[in-house]
């Protein structure tokens, strides 16, 4: 059976890392995928930051982040689970995002609008609302002085939810209206610092906090402000403010309960908790290989389509980042990102509507897919594209002696000058083209494979000015 080929012309190179990602895709039929297997897709003009949703219009939406000569940028992408295309690509004006402080959490509001909160240390913040069409609308928000505002959800009341990472040392949490008026709303039990919020399945508010002197406890409230908190087991284990709690397979919020020094280094074996709307935790396993306190982007608990709850983000998982799957009863999984997509922590996973599991690589440029064993396929990568900090470029999968190489050189991020490239088999190097890029453009040049250059497989290194930007990429010579 043959497979038609379809090329996407124009990706983004990563911005400020180094990495492997796919521009082409080859149709195939939709078939099962083995647990655990993951490919990486391009993710458009710009970088994700990390957030990832799934949009009222069935596709994956996120923010990215664009550097180039005219300077930094940033915007909302979509991309289709069922293509693995972008779909939409909707820049964002300069007064809705500040680069300094660009992680937002993006989230899907109680009026079908995309959401996300543009937040600064010091009591200010932007509320952003974007259509699916493009549309952007910002609301400032007044904050408590010196708050670190976090964790925008969407509420059962039909209000977006909001709670404190830092800086509120009253019990409190946000409540805001869609037209973008805010209300504190006091927490249960004189919980301060709420964060890490949760709409449970049971239609309440979950968060983690601090209490004293009971320490770290998870808290559950309605929307009216009545609820409980409830001391994690074991001594108050540290719960990572970034993120530990999930909505778990058995209707139960489930949580990564750890213990760790000052510095973060654990002291105790982590456990996945479950534990249900009256308090009572139970352990459903223990994950020695996983440490969310250690990790840049925010640890993530799923229900995936194979009835398993998903963890993505714990450092420790092939030297920075992965994911582990864990049954309800207690077997666990583990699986690591590939690192041909830049640091694949997996910081924001979803359950796509084609039954995977996806997450955004933050700064590498693209969106990554891993099977459940419950999905289906979509379209494979069949070529590769070459993205480092100056320059990118797409090249085939395979070349041909005596023939021109299409190369494309993608828009990079830092500064332009000679790039070189070179393919190698063994001993023998060959130099196949030279030349200036400009930071910014796309240029599309010929290179030539020598008819004496030795066939099979052979690696194609592109130079840029920066040494640090170098990357390289595996091809088959025929001919």
């Amino acid at each position: 059976m043959s497979i038609a080929r379809h090329h996407i012309p124009r990706i983004a190179a990563a911005l400020g890392a180094l990495g492997l990602v796919v521009p082409t895709i080859s149709q195939a039929a939709p078939a099962k995928l083995a647990t655990g297997s993951s490919v990486q897709y391009p993710a458009g003009p710009g970088s994700p930051t990390g957030s990832l949703v799934v949009g009222p219009d069935g596709n994956l939406w996120y923010p990215y982040l664009k550097a180039s000569a005219a300077g930094t940028s940033a915007g909302i992408s979509s991309l289709s689970p069922s293509t693995g295309k972008v779909v939409h690509s909707f820049p964002l004006p300069a007064d809705s995002f500040n680069p300094s402080y660009w992680s937002p959490d993006l989230i899907v509001g109680p009026d079908g609008n995309l959401w996300f909160l543009q937040t600064t240390k010091g009591g200010g913040g932007l509320l952003v609302q974007i259509t699916l069409a493009g549309a952007v609308t910002t609301f400032a928000l007044a904050l408590p002085a010196g708050s670190y505002p976090t964790d925008l959800v969407s509420g059962p009341d039909g209000n977006l939810w909001m709670g404190f990472l830092e800086g509120v040392d009253v019990a409190m949490v946000a409540r805001i209206t869609p037209e973008g008026v805010i209300t504190m709303v006091p927490t249960p039990d004189g919980a301060v610092q709420a964060r890490q919020l949760l709409v449970g399945t049971d239609g309440n508010l979950w968060f983690t906090a601090s209490t004293d002197p009971m320490g770290n406890v998870i808290g559950t409230m309605s929307t009216a402000g009545s609820g409980s908190v409830f001391p994690m087991p074991g001594g108050s284990p540290f719960i990572n403010a970034n993120g530990t709690l999930g909505n778990g397979p058995d209707g139960n919020v489930w949580a990564v309960a750890e213990r760790t020094d000052v510095n973060g280094a654990l002291v105790a074996t982590p456990k996945v908790m479950s534990i249900s709307p009256l308090g009572v935790a139970t352990t459903v396993a223990t994950v020695s290989a996983f440490n969310c306190a250690q990790v840049p982007t925010p640890c993530t608990v799923i229900t995936g389509a194979d009835g398993s709850a998903w963890i993505g983000g714990g450092g420790g998982l092939g030297g920075g980042g992965g994911v582990i799957r864990v049954g309800t009863n207690g077997l666990v999984s583990t699986f690591v990102a590939p690192a041909a997509g830049g640091i694949a922590t997996a910081g924001d996973l979803v359950s796509g509507p084609d039954g995977n599991i996806w997450f955004a690589s933050g700064g590498s440029g693209t969106i990554g897919r891993m099977a459940t064993g419950s999905g289906t396929a979509i379209p494979v990568p069949s070529k590769t594209v070459l993205g480092c900090c100056s320059t990118g470029s797409a090249v085939p999968g395979s070349v041909t002696r005596g023939k021109k190489v299409p190369v494309t050189f993608l828009p990079g991020a830092s500064a332009s000058g000679k790039t070189l490239i070179t393919l190698t088999h063994g001993s023998t190097v060959s130099k196949i083209w030279s030349g200036s890029v400009a930071p910014g453009t796309v240029k599309s040049v010929s290179a030539t494979v020598p008819k004496s250059f030795p066939k099979g497989k052979a690696t194609m290194l592109v130079q840029p000015p920066k040494a640090a930007g170098k990357a390289s990429v595996q091809v088959t010579v025929r001919g």
